[in-house]
């Protein structure tokens, strides 16, 4: 039984997010999509098969690139501040 509720805790936790996650990358593909169409339509005068997709990947590149790429100096400043914050608990005041 412990078995059972170990690999249901396992899945559900693997699944959910990956549900999520496909459910938010199509969201924003329609978003994307719904938004480029009449514009495409317009300038090009025709639809172009995949379009929508070209500029759904570019958008989550161009998202992408915007973001700090130094992981490491935002994960470092974000400890920081979180040692300060906690800091009077571990000092027993």
């Amino acid at each position: 039984m412990q078995w059972l509720r170990r690999s249901f805790v396992t899945g559900f936790f693997v699944t959910v997010p990956l549900f999520i996650s496909v459910a938010a990358f199509i969201w924003i593909f329609n978003v994307v999509d719904g938004l480029t169409t009449p514009l495409y339509d317009r300038v090009l005068g025709r639809r172009i098969p995949g379009l929508g997709t070209a500029s759904t990947a570019l958008v989550i590149v161009l998202v992408r690139t915007a973001r700090p790429t130094r992981t490491d100096v935002t994960e470092s400043s974000a400890l920081t501040l979180t040692e300060e914050r906690t800091a009077p608990f571990g000092q027993g005041r």
